[in-house]
C-alpha cells in the first residue's frame, strides 16, 4: 500500500560499539566509541545519574561523585556494566 513510505527518511545508524575501561574503576572511566553516541549512567535501580555527549574515539567521564557500586553505561544500542571501587 505505500511502497515509498520511508521515501525522505535518513537512514540511521544505530550500531554504536563502545569499550571501557578501567573495570573497575575509581575516578575516571575511558570510553572508545565507534560514532558519536549520547553517554548514560544508570544506577542498579535504573536511575540515570550523569549523562555526557560522547564523540567517536577515546572519551573520558570522572566518576569521582559515584558511590562505590554497579553501574551501566549505554551509547546508542550498546549498553556495558561497570564497577566503582
Amino acid at each position: 500500500l505505500f511502497p515509498n513510505a520511508n521515501v525522505g527518511v535518513p537512514e540511521v545508524n544505530h550500531n554504536t560499539h563502545m569499550s571501557l575501561y578501567p573495570n573497575p574503576a575509581t575516578d575516571q572511566l575511558n570510553i572508545t566509541l565507534s560514532q558519536n553516541a549520547d553517554l548514560v549512567i544508570y544506577n542498579i535501580m535504573g536511575q540515570k545519574v550523569m549523562s555526557m555527549e560522547g564523540h567517536a574515539g577515546a572519551n573520558s567521564i570522572n566518576i569521582s561523585s559515584l558511590n562505590a557500586g554497579v553501574y551501566f553505561i549505554s551509547a546508542g544500542s550498546d549498553t556495558q556494566k561497570f564497577i566503582v571501587k
